[in-house]
C-alpha cells in the first residue's frame, strides 16, 4: 500500500467513492501498450484477444472466488445489468431499497417489473430484519440492492440477506460497484445469484471495464437474449445462441480499459481484501471521531462494522470550497459532503482535513 504510487500531486485525496486513483506503476504499464499500439495495433489487438481477455476473467474469477464461466466482461455496470435485464423478465416483483443508486432501480422501474421500495430506518440504515421484513410481506421474487450505499456510506448485510434469499427461491442481485476492491466478497460462500459492479472506484482501474456474475443455479433458469458474443454461426447464414454469459458481453471491447482491470486486479491480489477494509474502516471511524469533534453533524451514524470506508456529513456554506481550495477532494452532493478513504490513504491525510477543519 505505497501512497506515492498513486500520488502525482500534492493534494488530499478523500474522494475514492467518486473516482478511484490509478497507480503510476500501472500507468507506466498502459503507456507502453499504447506506444506499441502506434507501431503495430493489429498485433495489440490480437494479444488481447487471445491472452488478455482471458486472463482478466481469470483473475476476475480467482479475486471473487467463482468459476470463470460464471463471470463476464462488461464495459460497466449499467451496461451489464441492461443486458441482463431481459432474462430477468421471466420474474415481476423485485423488492428495492429506496434512494438507492438509480443505475440499479431506474433500468427496473422502466420495464414491466412491480417495485416495492424498503424504507430506512430514522438513521438511514436499510438492516437485514427490515429487508427480509418486507420480502415476507411483498413475497417478491427479486431483491436488488447496493452492498454499499453511496449517499451514506450504510454497507448492508448481504450475507443474511443472501441466505435468506436462497431459502424462499428469491434471486439477490448486489450492485458492489462502492464495494468491489476494498470489502471481502467470496461468493463460495455468499449466497448471491447476481453480482456486478463498475471497476473505476474502489478496485483503481479507471474507466471503461465491469463485470457481471450470474451464478450456475440462476444461468440454468433463464434464457439469455441474443448478444454478439453469444452467438454462432452454422451452415451459411443461420446464427444461434450459445446460450451462455457471453450473451452479456458486446463486441469489440476497449483494450485499454480491460488491461487497466488487469493491471488493478493483479495488484489486488498481491494484498489482503480484508486488510484493505480494516484499514478503511479504521481510517473512516477516526475521521467519524475528527468531524464529531469539530462540531459536524453526520447524517448517519452507523455501528462500527456497518462503516466499508464513506462518511458523510450535513455541508455548511462554503466548507466544500473550503476543502477543495486546501487541497482536499471530496465529494460535494445534495446539502452533504462526503468523505471517503482507501488504501492509499493514512493518519496524516485526516490530520489535514483535522487542520483544514
Amino acid at each position: 500500500m505505497i501512497k506515492e504510487d498513486y500520488r502525482t500531486a500534492d493534494i488530499t485525496y478523500l474522494d475514492t467513492a467518486h473516482d478511484g486513483l490509478f497507480s503510476r506503476k500501472n500507468a507506466l504499464k498502459m503507456n507502453k501498450i499504447r506506444s506499441e499500439s502506434l507501431e503495430d495495433i493489429t498485433k495489440i489487438r490480437a494479444d488481447f484477444d487471445s491472452i488478455g481477455l482471458p486472463k482478466t476473467q481469470s483473475l476476475l474469477a480467482e479475486y471473487l472466488n467463482c468459476s470463470k464461466d460464471e463471470v463476464c466482461l462488461v464495459n460497466s455496470f449499467s451496461v451489464g445489468f441492461n443486458y441482463l435485464l431481459p432474462s430477468l423478465e421471466v420474474f415481476k416483483k423485485v423488492l428495492l431499497l429506496d434512494n438507492d443508486y438509480p443505475s440499479l432501480w431506474m433500468p427496473l422501474g422502466l420495464r414491466d417489473f412491480e417495485l416495492k421500495m424498503v424504507s430506512p430506518d430514522a438513521n438511514n440504515r436499510f438492516t437485514a430484519a427490515s429487508v427480509i421484513a418486507h420480502a415476507k410481506e411483498f413475497k417478491p421474487e427479486i431483491i436488488a440492492l447496493s452492498h454499499v450505499q453511496y449517499t451514506t456510506g450504510f454497507m448492508a448485510d448481504i450475507k443474511s440477506i443472501g441466505e435468506y434469499c436462497s431459502a424462499n427461491s428469491i434471486v439477490f442481485i448486489v450492485d458492489a460497484t462502492q464495494s468491489f476492491g476494498c470489502v471481502p466478497i467470496d461468493l463460495s460462500k455468499l449466497k448471491i445469484d447476481v453480482l456486478a459492479a463498475s471497476t473505476y472506484k474502489w478496485m483503481c482501474a479507471g474507466h471503461g471495464a465491469g463485470f457481471i456474475y450470474v451464478n450456475k443455479k440462476l444461468q440454468s433458469k433463464i434464457k439469455f437474449k441474443l448478444g454478439w458474443y453469444g452467438v454462432a454461426q452454422k451452415f451459411g447464414e443461420q446464427w444461434e445462441s450459445n446460450q451462455s454469459l457471453l450473451n452479456l458481453e458486446a463486441g469489440h471491447k476497449d483494450h485499454d480499459a480491460f488491461y487497466r482491470l488487469q493491471f488493478a486486479l493483479e495488484d489486488a491480489l498481491q494484498r489482503s481484501t480484508q486488510e484493505v477494509f480494516n484499514h478503511n474502516s479504521g481510517l473512516v471511524l477516526k475521521l467519524k471521531e475528527i468531524l464529531l469533534a469539530k462540531g459536524y453533524e453526520l447524517i448517519s451514524d452507523f455501528k462500527d462494522e456497518e462503516y466499508a470506508g464513506i462518511a458523510v456529513i450535513k455541508e455548511f456554506e462554503g466548507l466544500y470550497d473550503k476543502l477543495m481550495d486546501n487541497g482536499i477532494t471530496v465529494t460535494q452532493r445534495s446539502g452533504t459532503i462526503r468523505f471517503s478513504c482507501h488504501f492509499y490513504n493514512d493518519e496524516e491525510d485526516l490530520e489535514r482535513l483535522k487542520a483544514c477543519l
